[in-house]
């Protein structure tokens, strides 16, 4: 359960210093990143796995997934497009409000719901 706001919050804060912190080390934010949402898949999967019970377990793991493609392949042009026309570091705190925004709906729903 902590671990969903730990992770929400720290790509928010992952996101937030890529766009104010720009300096010739700047990658170690992108490895942070990174390590963050190699983290979160495992942690996602797992609860997800104690929540469905198993005969639709594969079939939500699977909808799952196929909604974070075509998540990604939607947003990631735009993302692109935001970059070409403002800059980097406005685009990081582009996904910065962004994350935190949806971010807060989602555990907000989930809580409300009582998922966590």
């Amino acid at each position: 359960r902590n671990s969903l706001f730990l992770l929400t919050g720290s790509i928010v804060i992952g996101y937030f210093l890529l766009s104010n912190v720009v300096f010739m080390f700047s990658f170690v934010f992108f490895l942070f990143l990174q390590f963050v949402f190699g983290f979160a898949e495992p942690v996602v999967s797992d609860y997800m796995n104690k929540l469905v019970t198993s005969d639709i377990r594969a079939t939500v793991l699977s909808i799952e997934s196929l909604c974070t493609k075509i998540v990604c392949a939607i947003t990631i042009p735009f993302i692109g497009y935001f970059s070409d026309i403002y800059s980097i570091t406005q685009t990081f705190m582009l996904l910065c409000f962004t994350t935190l925004i949806s971010g807060a709906i989602i555990l907000f729903f989930m809580h409300k719901n009582e998922v966590i």
